[in-house]
């Protein structure tokens, strides 16, 4: 299957209920903006020990999905704009923006193109929590990063730690093998805004879920230099861990 037949499943999946889903999962959008003005480093809690000197900073945000996160960088200062698939995505992070009191870009459609068509070069690009499984060649998106960014622009990705994607699931009781590490086909799984619309039909996502030896090698392979790999503790059990954060610069 190539990047457009998989980009078109995953677009029906996110073009489903994903507005309903967030106003479920988050409330209104004018609620959900006086959660993040009265508090917009909570959001960024994960991301904020890697970002320096955000005011006027330009910020693209790739699948940016509801835009809590382009909104809380915007309280703080920064120039943001998401690269999104999703049309309701992009109507609730507007209107979430609105209510904040912020300005935002977003752009909506496959995020290769858009990286493609993007004039503006960014300081940073900031992703967080189900990004890289989208793309069923790493390195097609890791080209599109560096090519969005200025010399010297830095990636701050936070992402789901491989080992509990792929390959063991934890409970309060056990832990389990449930997969396959080195696994590199592609596998149908719940589209992540399901969890706020219990007994909705909400289509599947396809996804290809990365190891991470395959994750950074292909930054590195695209002319990103690592500054940090930094594994994260689950909250289920602080002996294995739930993430991880790349920090890179283009070189």
């Amino acid at each position: 299957m190539n990047h457009e037949q998989m980009t078109n499943i995953n677009r029906t999946a996110w073009e489903s209920q994903s507005y309903e889903a967030w106003v479920s999962g988050y409330g209104l959008p004018a609620s959900a903006a006086n959660e993040l003005v009265r508090d917009p480093n909570q959001k960024l809690r994960r991301l904020l020990p890697y970002l320096n000197n955000l005011p006027g900073k330009n910020i693209v945000n790739p699948l940016g999905s509801h835009g809590r996160i382009a909104v809380s960088l915007a309280l703080l200062g920064a120039k943001v704009t998401v690269l999104d698939i999703s049309e309701p995505n992009r109507r609730y992070a507007m209107e979430l923006a609105e209510c904040a009191g912020v300005d935002i870009e977003y752009k909506v459609g496959d995020f290769l193109k858009l990286a493609q068509n993007q004039d503006v070069r960014f300081d940073y690009a900031v992703m967080e929590l189900g990004i890289l499984h989208y793309f069923n060649d790493l390195s097609h998106f890791t080209r599109a990063l560096a090519n969005l960014l200025k010399p010297t622009g830095i990636i701050v990705l936070n992402e789901f730690h491989p080992l509990i994607k792929k390959a063991i699931d934890i409970n309060e009781t056990n832990i389990t093998l449930s997969g396959d590490y080195f696994f590199a086909g592609l596998e149908s799984a719940a589209t992540p805004y399901k969890e706020f619309l219990s007994g909705c039909d909400i289509p599947a996502s396809l996804l290809r879920r990365w190891n991470l030896g395959e994750i950074v090698t292909s930054f590195a392979e695209c002319g990103f230099r690592i500054n940090k790999l930094v594994e994260e503790p689950s909250p289920e059990n602080n002996q294995l861990p739930g993430t991880f954060t790349l920090v890179a610069t283009i070189d």
